[in-house]
């Protein structure tokens, strides 16, 4: 047997298997199945504020409802910009469901780069949070973008949590004016919409489009595939399990992240603070 066929490297695998079953089911599909195996297990933990499997579930499936009354149906595109929190969770496996591709695109681009992103996917509808507003409505007139949804960090943080974050924060963030455009995320998931219609969707249809950095040039936008998402989730999910000097509570999930930071957000790191004064920084400096 020839030493590529002997996989010598498979004897560090220790309890970890050398293959693995990847499940033909959409993403959705695939969040629902864990809500059926562990209804009441801690899906999402941000900043102490906890959202269950089933709470999870819940509201995406809000979420779908009102992405389907914007308008939104399968095929159609909506881009996410945000930091990890859980309303961008929410929107990507709402996007799922309706069979939506979500164009994740990092929560600091500059205007020029949102432009760029928003045009290439054809976004009409797009996600962000309150803090990160003005680039989308510099752009806005000169895209396809039709609706934007604007998010508050402190949407699932309890009063203690809200408080603090308003004092270090919050009060730093510019007011968003009255702009017919822009829809509140709370208020849109707060409201009643009928269930939308939905398409029926493969793990061969696009969920997401993840962009390059543009070292050499303008960002290319790759659709990921369900199926490609679902092979980062339980080889990652495989590690450190109980017993293990590793092994610690986590969850791995397929929502997708960035693949590198645009041309201006590679310069050496920094102190500072984010550009909207909410302290936000890019992916790997904090």
């Amino acid at each position: 047997m020839s030493r590529i066929t002997e996989r010598p490297w498979t004897r560090f695998y220790g309890d970890v298997p050398e293959s693995l079953e990847y499940p033909r089911v959409t993403l959705y599909e695939a969040l629902a199945a864990s809500v059926e195996r562990r209804p009441n297990e801690v899906a999402i933990d941000f900043l102490d504020a906890k959202l269950s499997y089933r709470e999870l579930l819940d509201a995406v499936d809000r979420c779908a409802a009102a992405l389907g009354a914007l308008g939104l149906t399968a095929g159609d595109r909506i881009t996410i910009s945000t930091p990890t929190c859980p309303q961008g969770a929410i929107a990507f496996y709402a996007a799922a469901k309706l069979g939506v591709v979500a164009s994740m695109i990092h929560p600091l681009s500059t205007a020029s780069e949102i432009e760029g992103y928003l045009t290439r996917s054809g976004s009409r509808v797009a996600l962000t949070l309150d803090a990160l507003y003005a680039p989308f409505a510099e752009v806005r007139e000169r895209t396809p973008l039709e609706t934007l949804i604007l998010a508050r960090i402190p949407d699932y943080l309890g009063a203690l949590k809200r408080l603090g974050f308003w004092l270090t924060r919050g009060r730093k963030i510019p007011r968003v004016l009255a702009d017919p455009s822009v829809v509140w995320w709370s208020r849109l998931l707060d409201e009643d919409h009928p269930q939308p219609v939905t398409t029926p969707t493969s793990t061969d249809d696009p969920a997401a489009i993840l962009y390059s950095g543009g070292t050499t040039g303008e960002p290319e936008g790759d659709r990921a595939l369900p199926s490609e998402l679902h092979q980062r989730r339980p080889a990652s999910g495989g590690l450190g399990r109980p017993g293990g000097a590793r092994h610690r509570p986590c969850s791995a999930a397929a929502l997708p992240r960035l693949r590198a930071r645009s041309a201006r957000q590679r310069k050496p790191p920094q102190r500072r603070e984010g550009r909207d004064g909410a302290g936000l920084q890019p992916e790997g400096r904090r």
